[in-house]
């Protein structure tokens, strides 16, 4: 096998870890079939398993690295690099840190408080007055 084809193979596997440890943690698949198999796995070691995408990639690809692997040396990295490119696929595209405002605008509005004392309005620059003014 050239690096060009375990190249393709390593990427191909990796989408296919990452989809399918996607699919068993977060979606509940055809008919919520997925979702009956983490319900009836609660409180087990799969359960525990089925909850966390870094495991679920660590156990599929395990088959996967056989596929990937060149030689028996190359199997061991092989198979923890193809977990940890799964993973770092799901970091990426897991939702964005929301940072909420925790009062409201209209808050501070309705009772006279102003929010942005770090920014100097007119009537509080020493230096500038009315237009017009000498």
């Amino acid at each position: 096998m050239s690096s060009t084809e375990f190249l393709i193979n390593f990427v191909l596997a990796t989408l296919a870890v990452w989809r399918v440890a996607h699919l068993l943690v977060h979606e509940d698949g055809p008919k919520g079939l997925i979702a009956q198999l983490r319900t009836l796995a609660a409180g087990t070691e799969i359960g525990r398993a089925l909850d966390c995408v870094g495991c679920m990639s660590l156990w599929l690809a395990l088959p996967a690295s056989v596929w990937v692997s060149r030689r028996l040396s190359e199997f061991l990295p092989t198979w923890l690099a193809l977990s940890g490119a799964a993973f770092l696929l799901e970091r990426i595209g897991s939702e964005p840190l929301i940072v909420e405002r925790l009062v409201s605008t209209e808050t501070f509005q309705s009772e006279g408080v102003s929010n942005d004392e770090l920014l100097r309005t007119e009537s509080d620059d020493p230096g500038h007055g009315e237009p017009g003014d000498v």
